[in-house]
């Protein structure tokens, strides 16, 4: 009897969590929290010289478009550096023929070495800053088209309005696939509930976070935290730079985006189930942490609807001998889904996706869960695949 109870406590509660959810959606609608080219761009202004870096590994479906939309920048200061990091496939030979047909706006770097201890990717940047003159850095990724012409411009002027000394702006994540609609909103959303951008940039709350499809640092703060040396064995130098920069006091700062660029970060389920357990282990960056995300997602997302469907097992079963408080059970635990799927459906017309896409929620709930299994996993010694190559963590690595 005391277990019904407990039952019922909690699902009053899990309603409770998400109906006061709606009033975050409404806040978040009210302040426009998300960049757009509307953003009010004086063209006027003084446009400080931005270097904008790119690498690339065996990106030759990709590097193309990203190029030529970094060179469609109405920003007129700007030197592009695309790094060619070791490709065994036409990489190199696009970003050398795009960087031909320039007229010198974009520079061709192709890495011959990785440094030992280095990753791939922390090596390229480095290799690449070796020709960065800009008095401002912005390093992006070459999954990422930038579609609207202002993106450098605006987040130029927004990071100095706010004094920013890193300024990450969110990718908008094109989806295709079936387990790319399903599952890309979940992961981003539990990583909303613990890297909120209120409390990221917040300069008193220790939380930090960027994305590494599209940082831009003052060359002061880059210099400050030691460049991607401080990163050189990190498969998310992306975090390790925002906490870097919260803890020598720099100012963070992270926004979504609208209608700036976008990216498509995975194209199947085995690249995204991967890809997640990577970001989530980097991110969180403590066992318990992790441990924590997933027993969230089991208990706000997944739990409901599998106490709804004991209790309609019970009752169907039972009858008319079914007790009044396994009645409320199930009154409660439909209350529960129905006040989640009110707040999902707003969540994802929100983020520009169809509502009917939240009718999807729970089973990317339940890959998620595993997802950060995975990730738990890494602490212990499972190793992380990274562009092909086996990357040993936890003990492992030790």
């Amino acid at each position: 009897m005391a277990i019904v109870y407990v039952l019922i406590g909690y699902l009053a509660f899990n309603t409770m969590i998400w109906l006061v959810r709606h009033l975050a959606i409404t806040k978040a609608k009210r302040q426009a929290m998300a960049l757009s080219s509307a953003y009010p761009l004086d063209r006027q202004a003084s446009t400080p010289k931005v270097s904008m870096l790119v690498a690339a590994r065996n990106e030759s479906a990709n590097i193309e478009r990203c190029l030529r939309s970094l060179l469609a920048q109405n920003y007129p200061n700007l030197e592009i550096i695309a790094i060619n990091d070791r490709s065994d496939d036409d990489t190199g030979q696009i970003i050398d023929r795009v960087a031909a047909e320039s007229q010198g706006r974009l520079t061709a770097v192709h890495v011959q070495e990785v440094l030992a201890g280095w990753l791939g990717k922390p090596n390229a940047m480095r290799t690449g800053m070796k020709h960065a003159t800009g008095e401002l850095l912005c390093f992006t990724d070459a999954d990422c088209n930038f579609i609207c012409p202002d993106t450098i411009g605006i987040a130029v002027q927004y990071a100095r309005e706010h004094n920013v000394d890193l300024f990450s702006v969110l990718p908008v994540l094109e989806t295709s696939s079936f387990w790319e609609h399903v599952l890309q909103p979940v992961c981003s959303a539990v990583m909303m509930v613990w890297f909120r951008p209120e409390r990221v940039n917040n300069p008193r709350d220790p939380r930090a976070y960027a994305n590494g499809a599209f940082m831009l640092f003052t060359r002061e703060c880059y210099d400050a935290i030691g460049g991607h040396e401080s990163a050189r064995g990190n498969v998310n130098e992306d975090m390790v730079f925002a906490r870097l920069v919260k803890a020598k006091g720099l100012r963070l700062n992270v926004v979504q985006n609208a209608d700036l660029y976008r990216t498509r970060m995975y194209e199947n389920f085995r690249a995204t189930y991967r890809g997640w357990s990577r970001i989530f282990y980097g991110c969180f960056a403590k066992l318990g942490l992790v441990i924590a995300a997933a027993a969230m997602v089991l208990l706000m997302s997944i739990l409901p609807y599998l106490i709804f469907v004991g209790a309609a097992a019970a009752a169907a079963v039972q009858g008319s001998e079914f007790s009044t408080l396994g009645w409320w059970v199930l009154g409660l635990s439909a209350a529960a889904i129905v006040a989640q799927m009110s707040v999902l459906t707003r969540f994802y017309r929100l983020t520009g996706l169809a509502w009917t896409r939240a009718l999807s929620y729970p089973i990317g709930a339940v890959v998620v869960v595993f997802m950060l299994i995975s990730a738990a996993r890494k602490f212990f010694g499972s190793s992380i695949d990274w562009r092909g190559r086996q990357i040993a963590t936890g003990r492992s690595a030790a």
